[in-house]
C-alpha cells in the first residue's frame, strides 16, 4: 500500500511500471512486492502476464497470502480510553500497514461500531473502536493525536492516512494529511 509519490519513484528507480491497482483511498495504490530474502521484487504487468498466471490472479494470491498471514496478528498495545478502544497492530517484516488492504475485515469490531484507522508507517497501523455513536468524534480527534504521536517515533513513516471504517460501505473515505 503506496502513496501516489512512492509510485511514481518506485517507477523512476525500476524504469518500467509496477503492476498495480487503485484502492479504497484515492491517495494511495496498492503495488505487488515478492520477497525473496533479501531482495523485494516489485511485479509489473508484463511479468504477471509471463507467468501465465496473469494480473487478475497475482493480485487474489497476494490477498489470499496477505489474509493468511494476519490471521494470527494480534494488537501489540490495547488502550481503553473514555470514548474508545484504541489498537496499535505492528509488525517488522514491513506488512504492518498493508493490512489495512483488508480492512473492514481485519479489524471487523472497529468496522461494526463506525471506527476508524491510521496508517502512520510502513509497519504500524492504529484503529479506533468509539464505545458507541456518541463518542466518534472523540475516538477520530484520538486516534489522529496518537497516530501524530507514533508516526514521530515510528522506524518506517509515512504520510499519515486515516481511514474511516464501517460494514456497509466498508472504508467508507480516506484522508491523507
Amino acid at each position: 500500500l503506496v502513496t501516489a509519490w512512492t509510485l511514481t519513484r518506485v517507477e523512476e528507480l525500476l524504469g518500467r511500471t509496477p503492476m498495480s491497482r487503485s484502492w479504497r483511498d484515492p491517495a494511495l495504490r496498492v503495488i505487488y512486492v515478492l520477497e525473496v530474502g533479501r531482495h523485494l521484487h516489485v511485479i509489473t504487468e508484463e511479468e504477471a502476464e509471463a507467468t501465465g498466471l496473469g494480473a487478475a490472479r497475482v493480485q487474489e494470491d497476494a490477498r489470499r497470502a496477505l489474509f493468511y498471514q494476519s490471521y494470527k496478528v494480534r494488537p501489540v498495545r490495547q488502550d481503553d480510553t473514555d470514548c474508545a478502544r484504541i489498537k496499535y497492530y505492528e509488525t517488522r517484516e514491513g506488512l504492518g500497514a498493508s493490512r489495512a488492504v483488508l480492512l473492514p475485515d481485519f479489524e471487523y469490531d472497529a468496522a461494526r461500531e463506525g471506527g476508524f484507522a491510521a496508517i502512520v508507517s510502513r509497519d504500524l497501523m492504529i484503529t479506533a473502536q468509539p464505545h458507541g455513536p456518541e463518542h466518534r468524534e472523540a475516538a477520530r480527534r484520538e486516534l489522529a493525536a496518537r497516530a501524530v504521536e507514533a508516526r514521530e517515533a515510528a522506524r518506517y513513516p509515512t504520510p499519515p492516512v486515516f481511514l474511516e471504517l464501517s460494514i456497509e460501505g466498508e472504508a467508507a473515505r480516506g484522508e491523507e494529511s
